[in-house]
């Protein structure tokens, strides 16, 4: 009879080690959730605070100066989450847009496109000395988002130049390409900002963002 009372108390002890072990571990990754706030959410994906600024980091790597140095210039850095934010947010509206105008097929050399800005990431993570996967997941990516992505700025360059038709644009390539580009982020801006108001977007930046101080002249 004691022998059989101690198993049951012995499995009544189980158990709740078990579900303490269980709870504390819901406990740590709700924490982690919780913590790592959401800066862009659209239709198709989420980029939370630390997969902007691993993304932030990658950048400064490539260029061989640190992430520390980058925030000791707030400008600089604030300018480079808006930017990323602003990269996500579009290239999946390029997409969109691209097939409301008919554009949505790529012909082989745009499909080369794809491959090079692909291979292009892949190969800045390995310059940097992480491994690709890994790395790629702190981005908030997989292979195959990271294909979308890719697709995604192609759809970009395509819709860039779709939106230029009817711009009277300057003979000079590089401010014809500059006056482009401008439109381009105009119109984008005003498609994000729809999005946002109508609720089918989400930007918070603030997480990120740091204060910036108004040094006055004389």
């Amino acid at each position: 009879m004691r022998s059989k009372l101690r198993l049951i108390l012995g499995a009544a002890v189980l158990i709740l080690i078990i579900c303490a072990i269980l709870f504390f571990q819901q406990s740590e990754a709700a924490g982690r959730k919780t913590d790592d706030r959401v800066i862009l959410k659209t239709k198709e994906s989420t980029f939370t605070e630390s997969e902007i600024r691993t993304r932030m980091e990658m950048y400064c790597r490539k260029y061989s100066f640190t992430i520390e140095k980058l925030y000791d210039e707030p400008e600089f850095w604030n300018q480079m989450v808006k930017d990323i934010v602003y990269e996500y947010a579009c290239a999946e509206i390029s997409r969109a847009l691209s097939a409301q105008n008919g554009l949505e097929n790529l012909n082989d050399d745009e499909l080369k496109q794809v491959q090079e800005h692909y291979d292009a990431l892949l190969s800045d993570i390995e310059k940097i000395g992480e491994d690709q996967n890994s790395y790629l997941k702190r981005l908030g990516f997989s292979e195959e988002t990271l294909w979308t992505f890719s697709e995604n700025q192609v759809y970009s360059a395509k819709l860039m130049e779709y939106w230029a038709q009817d711009l009277e644009v300057s003979n000079e390539p590089s401010m014809a390409s500059y006056e482009k580009l401008l439109n381009y982020t105009k119109r984008m801006w005003d498609e994000i900002n729809q999005r946002v108001d109508s609720g089918e977007y989400s930007i918070d930046e603030s997480p990120l963002l740091q204060k910036v101080s108004n040094k006055g002249g004389l």
